[in-house]
């Protein structure tokens, strides 16, 4: 399927929550990328797992919930989870972490399990972003992703 020209983009986009209907409780998306046929809810770690909540479920299942809402197709939505490279995000050598139920580590990058496979997620690190921004000639952003990257410890 061929994607779109153009998007809708919404940052910190709240939804009902599927198990107790309240939305001031739902979940949050870091961001909604989407338009009436396409839909991709993105969740972004800089240092931190991906939470579980107190219902048993947990973000990336969350942001899953969100993209499929009003049946789209699966090969038109998804998850996308923004995370630092291996060597800097540590939660990814964490054997415990929610994050390692989804994603593995491979060399500068991730692969996804089964699991991730299932839900429609995919990760993409930070420093992959910093690239495709520079591509497209943002050396201001650029510069701001060098320096938060160089944050994290």
């Amino acid at each position: 399927a061929e994607r779109p020209k153009s998007w809708e983009v919404k940052l910190w986009s709240r939804i009902r929550h599927p198990l107790t209907g309240q939305t001031e409780h739902g979940p949050e998306s870091d961001v909604l990328i989407q338009n009436a046929e396409w839909r991709y809810v993105v969740e972004a770690k800089w240092t931190a797992d991906i939470s579980v909540h107190e219902h048993g479920e947990n973000q990336i299942e969350m942001r899953a919930y969100q993209a499929q809402l009003g049946n789209l197709s699966s090969e038109n939505c998804g998850v996308i989870v923004v995370v630092p490279s291996p060597a800097r995000y540590k939660v990814a050598s964490t054997a415990m972490s929610t994050f390692r139920q989804y994603f593995e580590m491979q060399d500068e990058s991730y692969s996804w399990l089964e699991s991730a496979k299932k839900l429609n997620a995919k990760v993409l690190t930070w420093e992959r972003l910093v690239q495709i921004i520079g591509a497209r000639a943002r050396p201001k952003l650029q510069a701001y992703m060098h320096w938060r990257l160089s944050q994290i410890r």
